[in-house]
Parts: C-alpha cells; sequence; structure tokens
C-alpha cells in the first residue's frame, strides 16, 4: 500500500481527479492576470497599437471599479456607510424601485 502512494502514475491520477476542482480556479487566475495586463498585450501577447491602446483606456474607464478599500472603524466609532451600496447592480443599485429591489415573490410549495 505504501509502495501505491508513493507513486507517480498515483499522483498523477489525484490531479486528474481533482481537475474540477483546481481548473476554475486557474482559468479565473489566468483571465485576471491576463486582463491586468492587457495595455502591455496580456501574459503572452504583443503590446496593442496606439489605436487599440486609446480603445482599451476608454472602454477600462466605463467599468465600475470592483476592488475598493474600506478603513475598518475603531471601538465605539459608528461604521461608515459601504461602498458597495454606491455601485448600480442590476435590481439592487441607485435608480432602482423598491419593487425591483425585493425580486420576484415565490409562492408556496418547496422544490
Amino acid at each position: 500500500m505504501r509502495f501505491l502512494l508513493e507513486s507517480t502514475l498515483f499522483k498523477y491520477a489525484v490531479l486528474v481527479a481533482m481537475l474540477p476542482l483546481w481548473l476554475p480556479f486557474l482559468r479565473a487566475l489566468w483571465e485576471d492576470l491576463n486582463d491586468s495586463l492587457r495595455e502591455e498585450g496580456g501574459l503572452l501577447g504583443q503590446p496593442p497599437s496606439p489605436e487599440a491602446l486609446q480603445r482599451m483606456r476608454m472602454e477600462r474607464r466605463r467599468q465600475t471599479d470592483v476592488m475598493f478599500s474600506e478603513p475598518l472603524p475603531k471601538r465605539g466609532q459608528a461604521a461608515r456607510p459601504s461602498m458597495a451600496r454606491k455601485t448600480t447592480i442590476p435590481g439592487r443599485g441607485l435608480g432602482t424601485s423598491e419593487k425591483q429591489r425585493k425580486g420576484p415573490k415565490l409562492r408556496g410549495g418547496s422544490l
């Protein structure tokens, strides 16, 4: 049994069996790194032309920033409103009615 656990074939089999767990993480990491280096051509690409670079910068300005910093309140201090409440998430953001924010009402029964 000890020989089986130390074999290379067993280790590769475990990696393949765990593929559904680590592949989405690697894909998200690749997309995030590629997006952050988009102005330089991505991880493996060529640097974009000046026109394409200008279009990328305009597109990036239109996107809302999903990363923000919010300081923790000190003891005895009230928490400030969250930045997340100021974003315009469809159905939850500013400019939506109360009915839209609550979402559809579910009627009786169970799934």
